[in-house]
This record gives C-alpha cells, sequence and structure tokens, in this order.
C-alpha cells in the first residue's frame, strides 16, 4: 500500500528535492576545492615558467602563458558545472530508493494509526451508549459500572499489548530470565484453554518429552507465547477437530509446534500474519490482531524464530524455534 495522505506525500516531495541539493552541494563543494587547486597549480606553475604543458615551450611570450591558464580556468570551471549538475540529477532520481525506508515507516505507522483507532473506536462507542442508557436512568448503576469496567480493561489491555511489542520490537528486552520448564507451562496453558476447546468441540492432544524442557525467560511471556498459538488454533479450527501441540528438543533447540485443521492461511496473507493489527481474509471478526505480532516480538526478543507451515484447507502448524 502506497501512501495517500496529501501531506506525506508533499513531504517525500520535499524529501527528494533536499536529497538532491545535498548531492549537488557536497559533490559541488569537492570538485570545486580539487578545480581551485589544479588552477593554483597550473597558475604557479606558468608564472615560474614551468607549467608541464608546455614545459618546453619556456621562450614563448607571457600572454600565451596567460592564455593556457585562462583555458584551463574554462575547462575546469565547465567540468565543475556539469559534474554538479549531473550529481543533483543523480540525487533526485535515486532519493526514493534513500528514503524508501523512511517511507515504509511512516507507512507502518499510518496502517498502526488506522488500526488503533478502528480497534478502541467498537468500544468507546459502546461506553458512550451505555453511558447515555445510564443517565437516562434505564440501567441501575451496578449494571453500569461493570460494563465500563469490562470495556475499559478491553481498552487498557490494548494498548499495553501494542506497547509491548513496541518496546520488544525496539529494545529487544525479554526481562529478567529465570530457567523455566517450558513443558510445565504447556501443561498450564492446556488446562486453561481446555474447557475453551471443550466447548467447541475440539481436542487438545498435547505431546511432550518425558523429561523436563528448561529455557531461560520470563514464564508469564511464554505463557502468552503458547497461549495466544493455542488460542488462534481454538478459533480457526473445525469442530470435532483435534489441536495438536507438540514439544520436543532437536539438535540442542526447544521446538514448539501448534498444529489445527482449520481453513488454513492464503499464501498472500502469509509474509503479513505477524505484523500488528493485521487481519487476513480468514479472519474470525475476533481478537485485536495482536496476538500472533506479540508471539514474534516475544520469540525474537529470545533469538529465536517463528515460522508456519498453511495450505488453504489443510489446517496451519506455528512452529517456534529457541
Amino acid at each position: 500500500m502506497r501512501l495517500t495522505d496529501t501531506a506525506n506525500r508533499r513531504w517525500f516531495r520535499l524529501a527528494r528535492f533536499r536529497t538532491a541539493l545535498v548531492y549537488m552541494v557536497s559533490v559541488s563543494v569537492l570538485t570545486g576545492i580539487v578545480g581551485f587547486i589544479i588552477y593554483q597549480v597550473e597558475l604557479h606553475a606558468s608564472q615560474s615558467h614551468g607549467c608541464p604543458v608546455i614545459a618546453d615551450m619556456e621562450e614563448m611570450h607571457v600572454a600565451v602563458l596567460a592564455f593556457h591558464v585562462e583555458q584551463i580556468a574554462h575547462t575546469l570551471f565547465w567540468s565543475w558545472l556539469a559534474i554538479s549538475l549531473t550529481a543533483g540529477l543523480v540525487g533526485y532520481l535515486f532519493a526514493p530508493y534513500i528514503t524508501r525506508s523512511a517511507e515504509e515507516a511512516m507507512e507502518n505507522l499510518v496502517q498502526s494509526a488506522d488500526a488503533i483507532a478502528h480497534d478502541m473506536r467498537t468500544p468507546l462507542a459502546r461506553l458512550s451508549v451505555r453511558a447515555e442508557m445510564a443517565v437516562a436512568k434505564h440501567e441501575d448503576i451496578e449494571t453500569f459500572a461493570g460494563e465500563v469496567m469490562g470495556e475499559t480493561e478491553s481498552l487498557i489491555s490494548l494498548v499495553n499489548t501494542y506497547l509491548e511489542i513496541a518496546r520488544m520490537a525496539r529494545t529487544g528486552d525479554g526481562g529478567v530470565r529465570s530457567e523455566v520448564d517450558l513443558a510445565e507451562v504447556v501443561r498450564e496453558v492446556v488446562d486453561l484453554f481446555g474447557p475453551s476447546a471443550e466447548a467447541f468441540g475440539l481436542t487438545l492432544d498435547v505431546k511432550l518429552p518425558q523429561e523436563p524442557v528448561v529455557f531461560s525467560c520470563v514464564r508469564g511471556k511464554m505463557m502468552r507465547v503458547v497461549g495466544n498459538l493455542v488460542d488462534n488454533a481454538i478459533k480457526y479450527s473445525m469442530r470435532g477437530e483435534d489441536i495438536v501441540i507438540r514439544l520436543a528438543r532437536r539438535l540442542g533447540r526447544v521446538v514448539l509446534e501448534v498444529s489445527d485443521n482449520g481453513p488454513g492461511i492464503p499464501p498472500e496473507d502469509q509474509k503479513h500474519i505477524f505484523e500488528t493489527f493485521y487481519r487476513g481474509k480468514t479472519h474470525s471478526g475476533e481478537g485485536t490482531g495482536l496476538g500472533l505480532a506479540l508471539v514474534h516480538a516475544i520469540v525474537t526478543a529470545y533469538g529465536g524464530t517463528i515460522a508456519l507451515d498453511s495450505k488453504p484447507g489443510q489446517g496451519t502448524t506455528f512452529r517456534v524455534t529457541l
């Protein structure tokens, strides 16, 4: 998606001209200094009858020497002007490549702001309606207070999750770590999401090693990694299917896999699936679009990777490697 905001496009047009100007001024100053040095050397050589170009013609008249120096000056000036203008043109033509990272960052900022505004609008609208009903005395104060607390907590959770993702992406800080048995973390998550899975007619099939799988991390963050992957699988699984959760050590690394038999993720959505607030074509309409982004941020902060294997109609497997 390209920027459509007029102010942003104007900013990048100005940035393009600024880049061309910087190129032209920088090259002009550099070539000007070099040309001035060459001119001074030739002038000094001509005045002392030691000009390298006419070293064998020292008996010529001073006017001939002056003409020679003048020709050199003209040549240096036009060369300097041509190089400067060429540098400005090159800077203008290549400015989009130079400012591309800034443009992409601006686009991501605009998309994130739009997504935040969209996700905040619904709970704020509900709060407004509840407030109007309470003022009109259509509801008692206890019911109104409960509704306000619930919507407020949703907003706070949304903002805190987004800030946590941004902080980890910026600093790579995973928090104060300790030795954690990831097998025990998986068991706790399964116990937590078991009733939800049963309500949807799903079965959580857990495959864990016999020995503990110890990893240095913040326990709460790894709970969120496993929990978000399992919650995502529950949302997209078909009733009566199994969700398989595997934890193992492979070649000295910890590998966590969560597989579902849902509709799968289209190829065009897969490259964006870990972006904040991104919702693919198969999105269920629930959630904030931050769950997988948070998982990616935590795994990356711990030096790991997360990948997915998905084909439309054949389910999805998320694979975390630490």
